[in-house]
C-alpha cells in the first residue's frame, strides 16, 4: 500500500476490494503488464507478500511471468508467518529465497491471543524458523547506522545482550546535543515521567490527558529549536491515546503513528507515549513485550523522550530495564523539569 501507516485502520470492506482488485484483473491491464513485459522487462518489483501470493495466483496479474521470478527477498521478515513462507516456497519453488530481518523485531500479527496454540505454533516468523532450521545459511548484521552511538546502550541491554555496534560517529547525529541540554550531556535521551493516572475509553484502549499535555509542551519547544515537524514523530502504545492526540499531531504538521506500524521506518526525534498506569504487572503481556519495547525506542536518529508514569513502568522487568538505564543517566525528569532543558 501506499501508505503502510493506513493499514490498521482498513475496514474489512476495504481490505476484501483490495483483495479482488490484486485476484481480478481487467483485460485491459493484462495487455499492459504483457507489454511491460515484452518491451521492458523489470529486473525488480517491489510488493507485500499477501500481494504476491494475490498477484501470482490462478487469476493473478503475474500470473503468466512466475518463471521469470529468479530471487525472492523477503524484508522485515519477522513479520512474515511461517504459512506465508510456505507459500511463497510452493508458489515460486525454482526462485532463491533470501530473508532480511531481527528475530527481535515484532511477530506477525495474529488475531488469536499470542499464547494460543495456533499462534505458537501456526504463525511463528520466518526469521524464528530459519535461525533455529538446519543447513540455512545465516548472516548476521550487528552494526547499525540509524541511531546516535550513545542510544544504542538501550537495545543492547533489551535484547541484544551488548552485540550492536555503532557505524555512525556522534558528530553525525548532532542535532539535538547542539541545541539543548541533556542530564547526561551527549546522550540525547530524556525520560519523561508524568504523574497522574490514564482512563480507560469505552473502545477499551487507554488515554491519559497529562501525557498528551506533557508531549506538546516538548513537540512546541523542539519547533522553537528549529525541528522541522516532517523530522518529528509521536509514537503511541494505545490505539486511544492515537485518537487523542491525532489533531494536535495535524495542528503541528508532525507524524503520528503507533508502535505496531513505525517498524521499519525512522525519524531523526521520537516522542514515545506509553500512556498506561497503574496496571496488573501480570496482565500487561502487551506493553510489556520487549520486542515491542524494542521496536518502540530503535527508530530515531539523533534523539528520544519516553513518555510514562515511572512507578507504574517499573512494575515490568521489561520497563524496568529502561527505567534503571534512565535512572543512570539521571535522565527521568518531570514533566515541568523537561521544559528546563531547552533553556539557553
Amino acid at each position: 500500500m501506499e501508505h503502510p501507516e493506513a493499514i490498521p485502520n482498513t475496514t474489512d470492506d476495504q481490505k476484501y476490494e483490495y483483495e479482488i482488485a490484486e485476484h481480478y484483473i481487467s483485460r485491459t491491464l493484462e495487455r499492459m503488464v504483457k507489454i511491460m513485459f515484452r518491451v521492458r522487462r523489470p529486473s525488480v518489483i517491489c510488493m507485500t507478500t499477501s500481494s504476491l501470493l494475490n498477484s501470482t495466483g490462478r487469476k493473478g496479474i503475474f500470473k503468466s511471468y512466475i518463471r521469470d521470478f529468479r530471487v525472492v527477498i523477503g524484508d522485515e521478515a519477522s513479520q512474515i508467518p511461517e504459512p506465508a513462507l510456505l507459500s511463497i516456497a510452493s508458489r515460486l519453488p525454482h526462485a532463491r529465497q533470501v530473508y532480511i530481518g531481527d528475530v527481535h523485531q515484532l511477530a506477525p500479527h495474529v488475531k488469536c491471543p499470542p499464547t494460543s496454540n495456533p499462534a505458537v505454533h501456526g504463525a511463528r516468523s520466518v526469521t524464528d524458523l530459519l535461525l533455529h532450521a538446519p543447513a540455512v545459511p545465516v548472516a548476521p548484521l550487528i552494526t547499525t547506522f540509524r541511531a546516535h552511538p550513545a542510544l544504542l546502550a538501550l537495545p543492547n541491554r533489551i535484547a541484544y545482550d551488548g552485540q550492536l555496534v555503532s557505524g555512525t560517529l556522534a558528530e553525525a547525529r548532532s542535532l539535538f546535543v547542539s541545541r539543548m541540554f541533556f542530564p547526561t550531556p551527549g546522550v540525547p535521551f530524556i525520560f519523561v515521567d508524568v504523574a497522574g493516572k490514564s482512563a480507560k475509553a469505552p473502545s477499551m484502549s487507554h488515554f491519559d490527558e497529562n501525557e498528551i499535555s506533557a508531549c506538546l509542551g516538548v513537540l512546541r519547544k523542539l519547533l522553537r529549536l528549529g525541528i522541522a515537524p516532517q523530522d518529528i514523530c509521536v509514537i503511541t502504545f494505545y490505539r486511544e491515546q492515537y485518537r487523542q492526540m491525532k489533531p494536535h499531531a495535524e495542528q503541528y504538521n508532525v507524524e503520528l503513528t503507533t508502535v505496531d506500524s513505525v517498524q521499519g521506518r525512522e525519524k531523526e526525534v521520537v516522542l514515545l507515549l506509553t500512556t498506561k498506569t497503574n496496571f496488573n504487572p501480570y496482565a500487561a503481556t502487551f506493553i510489556n513485550d520487549y520486542r515491542r519495547l524494542n521496536v518502540a525506542t530503535t527508530h530515531c536518529r539523533h534523539g528520544h523522550f519516553v513518555f510514562g508514569h515511572a512507578k507504574s513502568l517499573r512494575a515490568l522487568p521489561t520497563w524496568n530495564t529502561l527505567l534503571q538505564w534512565a535512572y543512570s543517566l539521571r535522565a527521568v525528569v518531570t514533566q515541568s523539569q523537561v521544559l528546563r532543558y531547552f533553556e539557553p
